[in-house]
């Protein structure tokens, strides 16, 4: 029996209970958008991450911006909210994926 992806990725305990997660849209000067290599998933993404349950999803942003790429969001607005379902290690996940666009930011 051929494995598929998703029994080759090695999730973690967050991973197969449901969470929210956000996504961030961020551009340089010229309009370049930023993408980063996933590398759990393997391939290319903009930057991703999930909000820890002691947080607001503002928050779990701003973590998730600082130690993916290092820098400081200073104002940020969300584009859209919407539900993924996945299935990992047996398990139905509820993904609420938050995309946002950030408007303001400075380097660490």
């Amino acid at each position: 029996m051929a494995l598929t992806q998703s029994d080759k990725i090695k999730y973690n305990k967050e991973d197969v209970i449901s969470h929210h997660g956000v996504a961030a849209v961020i551009k340089n000067i010229a309009g370049e958008v930023l993408m980063q290599e996933h590398v759990k998933y393997g391939f290319w993404t903009i930057p991703v991450g999930k909000v820890k349950n002691d947080q607001s999803v503002l928050e779990g942003l701003r973590q998730e911006i600082l130690e993916e790429c290092n820098l400081h969001i200073k104002e940020a607005k969300e584009l859209i909210v919407k539900d993924y379902y996945y299935e990992r290690n047996g398990n139905r996940v509820k993904v609420t994926s938050h995309l946002f666009e950030i408007k303001n930011m400075r380097v660490r």
